[in-house]
């Protein structure tokens, strides 16, 4: 089963909480439709700038958004985003309250789900039809909570085309290696915590 198309949410955690999160978003069945990576560079196609573009525009629809590090990839996309300024939290008085259908407003699926359609719905003014199946349904996040968790991953983003030979989502990497398996290699658990470290803000 691909671990994208699992529930993949920390149970309990509110995802509008004012955070640091990694995010991995990849393309339907693995496609490599959005570049090529040739001597450690991603050379985008047509659609891997729409990607791009779009989400430099998410602070635009989302003000409560800051950008941070990101990278598109041949068949997926990597970000670090931070909530700010998001003052819609569950409180002991207001608990979290799951919509009927959809994520909850201001929450980071609801950022995420608003990224992909734009994406989906560009492409398509491109050329009618082609953002069909674009996107997995789901996503990857990690829930950064230290600064060395933070550097790591901003490491990560910005070497990701130089190890794309062992990247997990490479359809032809011979030993690829997961993030989560190469985060707790430098000694960082699951959430990013790591006891020794002082929490970020």
């Amino acid at each position: 089963m691909d671990r994208y198309r699992e529930h993949i949410r920390l149970p309990g955690f509110d995802y509008r909480e004012n955070h640091a999160y990694f995010v991995t978003v990849c393309t339907g069945s693995r496609s490599c439709i959005f570049g090529a990576v040739a001597e450690g560079k991603v050379q985008l196609t047509q659609r891997g700038i729409v990607v791009e573009q779009c989400w430099k525009d998410v602070p635009n629809h989302h003000p409560f958004v800051e950008l941070d590090e990101m990278v598109v990839m041949p068949n997926h996309f990597h970000a670090t985003i931070f909530f700010v300024g998001n003052d819609v939290a569950a409180t002991p008085a207001s608990p979290i309250r799951s919509p009927a259908h959809g994520p909850l407003s201001r929450s980071l699926s609801a950022v995420i789900g608003s990224f992909k359609s734009a994406v989906t719905r560009t492409v398509n003014q491109m050329r009618p039809g082609t953002g069909q199946g674009l996107w997995q349904p789901n996503f990857y996040e990690h829930i950064i909570r230290t600064d060395r968790g933070l550097n790591l991953i901003r490491d990560y983003i910005t070497n990701n085309p130089g190890q794309w030979a062992q990247d997990e989502h490479n359809p032809a990497a011979q030993s690829p290696v997961p993030f989560d398996r190469w985060l707790a290699a430098r000694g960082m658990g699951d959430a990013g915590v790591a006891a020794t470290e002082a929490t970020l803000p």
